[in-house]
């Protein structure tokens, strides 16, 4: 899924801003971990797209795991989808945002409230963790400027595209390392 783009190390990551992408992918891991722990102690089934930083699925890939044995042939049958990210903007900024979705989508699956439904679960998410950790919420909470987002424009259910924390802010960095449990508490 990198369009041969792929680094010598193998991974799809890409430089952003101060910001190192593997540090990323093991906030990431660490707080969806977490997350299904708390989701699968409320009665949640959670289906990972990946369990280790050994893995990069594409997007296709991760959003199959919406479908019933990833056959993207039937009808999805999760409910939503949760996508965990960290943020990088230079060491300045700070807190935790989600990605809003907006209108039109047109793939498959999806219902009219699509857009609103995403919104609301990144909101609800990102307002947990907010006053559960040590994480701020970073502007009004929300990113208004991304909504093209492969994951909005390809996923059949509502996605709450989240960005937890900057990991190139020193005060962020170590709540991202110190507070994962109460963050994917505040996720679940």
């Amino acid at each position: 899924g990198c369009n041969g783009r792929v680094p010598t190390n193998g991974a799809c990551w890409y430089p952003i801003a101060n910001g190192d992408r593997s540090k990323e992918s093991d906030i990431n891991i660490r707080n969806a971990m977490a997350a299904k722990r708390h989701l699968e102690a409320m009665g949640y089934t959670v289906r990972m797209t990946r369990n280790s930083n050994n893995e990069n699925p594409s997007i296709t890939k991760r959003l199959s795991y919406c479908y019933p044995n990833n056959d993207m042939t039937k009808s999805p049958d999760a409910r939503l989808f949760i996508s965990i990210h960290s943020n990088a903007s230079g060491g300045e900024a700070r807190g935790v945002a989600y990605i809003a979705a907006k209108d039109p989508y047109d793939q498959a699956w999806i219902t009219a409230d699509y857009s609103k439904l995403s919104n609301e679960l990144g909101s609800l998410c990102i307002k947990q963790i907010d006053e559960m950790s040590s994480l701020s919420i970073y502007g009004n909470g929300e990113i208004t400027w991304e909504p093209e987002l492969i994951t909005f424009c390809k996923s059949p259910v509502p996605c709450g595209y989240l960005e937890i924390g900057f990991f190139d802010n020193s005060s962020d960095f170590a709540i991202l390392n110190s507070e994962n449990e109460i963050i994917g508490e505040g996720i679940a």
